[in-house]
């Protein structure tokens, strides 16, 4: 179940099933249907760094066909996880006896021999059970989405608070204190879009992603208020953080989606491509943010 929480939230993959046969006792196969050979090799992975397989007594292997545009396309490979593997990478042998390391992220490196193509015969399957992703798909979307709304709807509330309590420094007599706020403020827009960066599953749904983006014009428009110029020369750059990570985010996400078939994530324990993805959007919209405050200067 967490493999199938982790790698089948893209709707494309909602055709995959997954059949369960037993050969004997304490020795089973899994086939599966319209799964790519890159979530083939996830899952093999996955099934030798789960906690609920004693690896010591359990050897995993696998068999698929390459589908991608690589040196593996169209070649039968045998799948396995091989002491020297990294964390995120699997050992593939092909039909021909061909060795490779294939890393999660796509990296393939030719490697020393392991072991030889095997295809194992005469098995007596009893099938005993039949996983259909589409049945838990929609179930957990629904789960996810309500757990996000939840948390979008508890993180605008406080933020309508904030919102508020700004507005009233808005006032003449207090105008005295805009200076000594702006700082702390600021660094409130860079939480707020940073926030939004690590709990990505609220971005996934368009209506809170579109909400978010008014949330972040808003919070820009608080910053023109703010400015003590009003010519806009001494706003601070955070104030541009969350528009333009949600900006950058967008595309982003749709590119990850394409190439890699599976929703992204900012888990900092993920694979090297999440990890990329995640540094990407929370770190690259400081450098534009400080950019646009610049060229607004030279205005």
């Amino acid at each position: 179940m967490e493999y199938l929480e982790r790698y089948f939230e893209y709707e494309q993959n909602i055709g995959v099933t997954f059949e369960l046969y037993k050969i004997k006792q304490e020795e089973h196969a899994i086939i599966c249907k319209k799964l790519t050979s890159r979530l083939f090799f996830h899952l093999v992975s996955h099934l030798n760094n789960t906690s609920h397989i004693n690896i010591s007594k359990t050897t995993i292997t696998g068999y698929t066909t390459g589908d991608e545009n690589n040196i593996l396309k169209n070649k039968t490979m045998l799948v396995f996880v091989s002491p020297d593997d990294f964390e995120y990478s699997v050992s593939v042998v092909t039909n021909n006896n061909a060795q490779y390391r294939v890393e999660l992220d796509g990296k393939i490196v030719k490697v020393e021999n392991k072991k030889d193509y095997v295809y194992p015969t005469g098995l007596n399957l009893q099938k005993s059970e039949i996983i259909k992703v589409s049945d838990i798909f929609h179930k957990k979307e629904d789960i996810s989405n309500i757990k996000a709304i939840k948390r979008f709807t508890i993180g605008v509330g406080i933020i309508v608070i904030v919102a508020l309590a700004l507005l009233a420094l808005l006032h003449p007599t207090l105008s005295y204190m805009k200076e000594s706020l702006i700082e702390p403020i600021a660094w409130t827009g860079y939480l707020l879009g940073l926030w939004l960066a690590l709990d990505y599953k609220i971005l996934r749904i368009n209506l809170l992603y579109s909400l978010s983006l008014l949330i972040s014009v808003g919070y820009l428009m608080i910053g023109f208020c703010l400015d003590s110029s009003n010519e806009f020369k001494s706003l601070h750059f955070l104030f541009f953080y969350p528009l333009l990570m949600l900006l950058l985010q967008f595309p982003l996400r749709k590119i990850y989606l394409k190439i890699y078939k599976r929703e992204p994530t900012t888990e900092h324990d993920g694979p090297i491509a999440d990890r990329i993805y995640g540094g990407i959007i929370m770190v690259i919209p400081i450098p534009l943010s400080f950019g646009v405050e610049e060229l607004i200067k030279l205005l």
